[in-house]
């Protein structure tokens, strides 16, 4: 279910206006209830309720997309921004191609105070980086599977048909499938490289302060906002090392870090 929200302007409304969205693949009543209680709840304006009645799902273990982009509208309602963000990335994490928050994401990103600036990244680096965005590392894996299947299939009619012209148009197209099958196991293994080599969170307090070291009597280096992407490194006590967006290597406290 979708419902159009007002008051938060025309912009708002054509990307946070579709802002509630049904449950897919819930297998037990009691998180459907919940979902529908979360829904019911939004559409009545009582956010506060919307959001336990979401958390009580994923409490549950449950990881869905449609939750977590739910619980993102409800705490972009509440003007939490560092936390809504945090949970359309969560969405995004599950599902790569879903529009809604992505633009939503976008748009809750303009809220942020004093932006740090990205570094800048060569632009094959950035275009493979967003291609790999599009398609969950699960996606991609049974995308890999696929091809693989339909290539040794092509390969076999076109073995046990050899000389016969719709052979040889098999073993075109298991060529050229094959080569595909390559390169979404490629794409599949950057993904899952990137998966484990760190991870990223979300600044959920108003500002956190980074330090050259693991303590507040070494050098400030910067301030970020609510809502700022950080690249986890290690942790060190109560001090998390993280790299910023402009590419900054420093330590603040990790406790006001929402892990995506």
């Amino acid at each position: 279910m979708r419902g159009v929200a007002a008051g938060l302007g025309l912009a708002a409304c054509l990307v946070l206006g579709s802002s509630v969205r049904a449950a897919e693949g819930t297998s037990t009543a009691s998180p459907e209830v919940f979902f529908s209680q979360g829904n019911e709840a939004y559409s009545k304006g009582d956010y506060e309720t919307a959001e336990r009645a979401y958390q009580q799902i994923l409490s549950r273990g449950i990881q869905n997309s449609h939750v977590y982009y739910n619980l993102a509208n409800v705490c972009f309602r509440q003007n939490q921004i560092g936390r809504a963000i945090l949970f359309y990335e969560k969405a995004l994490r599950l599902d790569p191609a879903d529009l809604d928050a992505r633009e939503n994401l976008k748009y809750a990103e303009l809220r942020i105070r004093d932006r740090i600036p990205p570094d800048e990244r060569p632009f094959l680096i950035a275009l493979l980086e967003r291609g790999m965005g599009l398609l969950s590392l699960e996606q991609v894996t049974r995308l890999f599977v696929l091809l693989y299947l339909l290539a040794m299939f092509l390969a076999g009619a076109w073995i046990l048909g050899r000389g016969r012209k719709a052979a040889t148009l098999a073993g075109i197209f298991s060529g050229a499938l094959l080569c595909l099958a390559l390169v979404a196991g490629g794409w599949m293994a950057l993904q899952a490289r990137s998966r484990n080599a760190s991870d990223e969170a979300i600044v959920v307090t108003d500002k956190l302060e980074v330090y050259s070291g693991p303590g507040a009597d070494n050098t400030l280096l910067a301030s970020v906002h609510e809502g700022t992407k950080v690249t986890i490194h290690s942790h060190r006590g109560e001090w998390t090392q993280v790299t910023i967006p402009d590419g900054r290597s420093g330590w603040l406290k990790g406790e006001a870090l929402g892990v995506i």
